[in-house]
């Protein structure tokens, strides 16, 4: 299995639908989703289903925003042992009432 095939696995495991669209339309424009989501071509699983080209589109597109070191390292960039990042939907800040 590919690092970018691992990637791809853990961002669909790790984020739904909802928290791919908001990270991807962050980071493309409408337009780069949509001539990405244009080129894709699916067939029909065994039980007559397609996936939402879309929402397999954006999964893509998202995992593309994550990086194995020796990509970090080919673009001249460090990354110190143990150091991770991702980013997270947070829940938003409840303010007490009174």
């Amino acid at each position: 299995m590919t690092n970018e095939r691992i990637i791809f696995n853990e961002v669909c495991t790790h984020y739904d639908a909802l928290q791919r669209h908001d990270l991807v339309s962050r980071f493309y424009t409408a337009e780069q989703v949509e001539r990405y989501t244009a080129g894709l071509k699916f067939e029909p699983d065994g039980n007559g289903n397609t996936p939402d080209p879309v929402e397999a589109a954006e999964a893509f597109l998202c995992s593309k925003l994550f990086h194995t070191w020796a990509e970090w390292h080919k673009e001249g960039l460090t990354v110190k042992k143990g150091e991770k990042a991702a980013t997270r939907r947070s829940s938003p800040s409840r303010t007490p009432t009174n």
